[in-house]
């Protein structure tokens, strides 16, 4: 099952795991919600009444809202690199469906690749294979079909490319990547001729509009220390990881957050690689796929670990209703509701 939107560091892999950790209560803040897995996990239970999602990014939990909503289930428009560019900042479908790693910056595909993922979809969403036949390319736009004929799709493709293009410079992407094209000698690069990314996003977009309970659950846009946290909750926060890539909103102050957390008298749940601040214990992990640049230590570690602060682990324990054992590491996990 996917949860969530599709989003750059997302935690959809191990959701079981993190809702299976974090205990009942009356209320439940994701407070860096990211791309609503965990959200979308929670409202699958009966553990939390309300449910409060925040993101600095306004874009992201307004798009989790929308697409519950069903917005998207008659969405077919092709984004151009121009289109995105022009509407990534008010859009926030474009700015993480067509962006390159859902970072909600860059455009989702290369110059190259651009105008075969556009007749693509022309075929596939809109039922027009008029630009495919403009290329000499006799197909349905099926994934199929491509994986059938792939080089000779791939070699007709690449000529009317360069055709196009006669006489002006091409940058050296380019110039590789058509290169990576005409040999198709990778499974690797055959799989990427016949995705269309954008459209896989949109068909996840769509899935959730199967979450039709909204009435418990409210959305803010703003900094984590602006909350006043209401008794009778937990904080769960999935924090941007310590010496790894910067999100949308720039550098993250770990250490004022840290001082933020041990404030708190409501039970505070982090998600992250490690934490250097010797006040938070280390209570559980899971093995899971590393998906930023991280040090190489980190890569061979390579788990997803949880840290309550140290102060908390008798509230932890009570709410909970067991003791902490040693941290256990949990390889598979399997649950359903």
């Amino acid at each position: 099952m996917r949860y969530g939107l599709p989003y750059m560091g997302s935690k959809n892999s191990i959701v079981p795991f993190i809702i299976q950790v974090l205990p009942p209560a009356e209320n439940f803040y994701d407070l860096f919600a990211g791309g609503c897995a965990i959200t979308h996990g929670a409202m699958l239970t009966n553990k939390w009444k309300t449910i409060i999602i925040n993101d600095i990014n306004w874009g992201i939990t307004k798009l989790f809202i929308d697409a519950i909503n069903g917005k998207y289930n008659d969405e077919k428009r092709w984004i151009s690199r121009e289109d995105f560019f022009k509407l990534k900042d008010t859009d926030p479908y474009v700015a993480y469906c067509w962006s390159f790693g859902n970072r909600g910056t860059g455009y989702l595909y290369g110059a190259y690749i651009e105008p075969w993922k556009k007749a693509l979809h022309y075929a596939r969403v809109l039922n027009d294979r008029t630009l495919l036949h403009d290329m000499g390319i006799d197909s349905d736009g099926s994934k199929n079909d491509i994986k059938k004929h792939a080089k000779e799709y791939a070699s007709k493709y690449c000529a009317w490319f360069k055709k196009v293009n006669e006489g002006k410079p091409l940058s050296k992407v380019n110039q590789i990547g058509l290169k990576k094209l005409e040999s198709l000698q990778r499974l690797q690069r055959l799989q990427r001729l016949q995705r269309l990314q954008s459209l896989e996003r949109l068909q996840s977009l769509e899935s959730l509009q199967s979450l039709q309970s909204l009435q418990s659950l409210q959305r803010y846009c703003v900094s984590y220390e602006q909350f006043s946290i209401k008794p009778n909750s937990v904080v769960y926060c999935d924090i941007p990881y310590e010496d790894t890539a910067k999100y949308i909103s720039g550098s993250f102050d770990h250490k004022a957050f840290y001082d933020w957390a041990c404030k708190q008298k409501e039970l505070v749940v982090i998600s992250s690689y490690k934490i250097s601040d010797d006040r938070f214990m280390e209570i559980n992990c899971i093995k899971k796929c590393a998906m930023f640049n991280l040090t190489n230590d980190e890569r061979k570690q390579n788990y997803e670990k949880i840290f309550i602060p140290k102060h908390q682990k008798e509230l932890y324990e009570k709410m909970m209703n067991r003791k902490i054992r040693e941290v256990e590491h949990y390889e598979q996990l399997k649950l359903f509701w």
